[in-house]
């Protein structure tokens, strides 16, 4: 069991996508419309994620993980704040809603504080076409399969992770120690396959 473990807080209960007939939702499709997100054309391989994503970092030293689920209150939010504190160096976390509540539960920021992390700066906010593009990699904990959610997925990765929204404080707990698993398993992921970029006149400073 991870050392420090912390709660999800949740959104409106997730609806996954029963078959082939279900269709994207309208304002994912309208986000996605006419835009082309870099990579897009990668084929759905692990390799060629991982190559899309050295592109991306090329210019940059940290790497933008954007975490979506439904409300943004409860299972992106517990991500977010476990990303942040875990690998500041590595990642510049954030999180989103396909329908986001407008708050963050109590229980979410509840579990985070008793395990140690902090909540300061978390709130509920809107998926956008702006977060979508300047993320490397979409974390897609809404429930709904990534190719029915975002038509350019090439950079989006599926965890299915149960939405504990309304739950009680034990079920909070054990969800969010999966998210933190499973964060935990990023972080050295991408310490392995992608090269962080030394960031300016790094050179120089060991020079001195």
């Amino acid at each position: 069991m991870p050392s420090r473990t912390q709660k999800c807080h949740s959104e409106a209960p997730t609806r996954p996508l029963a078959g082939p007939a279900m269709k994207t939702p309208l304002f994912v499709r309208t986000i996605w419309e006419g835009r082309t997100p870099l990579l897009s054309l990668f084929p759905l391989t692990q390799l060629a994620l991982i190559s899309s994503l050295r592109l991306r970092m090329a210019e940059q030293h940290k790497f933008a993980v954007l975490f979506v689920c439904i409300g943004n209150s409860c299972r992106s939010q517990m991500a977010e704040g476990i990303a942040r504190l875990e690998a500041p160096d590595l990642l510049e976390p954030a999180s989103a809603g396909l329908s986001p509540l407008g708050y963050v539960a109590e229980l979410s920021l509840r579990t985070l504080e008793n395990n140690g992390y902090y909540v300061r700066g978390l709130h509920s906010k809107a998926l956008t076409a702006e977060a979508l593009d300047a993320a490397d990699l979409v974390i897609n904990m809404t429930g709904y399969p990534r190719e029915r959610t975002f038509p350019n997925y090439s950079r989006v990765e599926d965890w299915n992770i149960a939405d504990p929204y309304g739950a009680n404080p034990e079920v909070y707990q054990r969800i969010f120690e999966e998210i933190q698993v499973k964060v935990w398993e990023l972080i050295a992921r991408l310490r392995r396959e992608v090269p962080v970029r030394p960031v300016k006149n790094r050179a120089a400073t060991e020079r001195n």
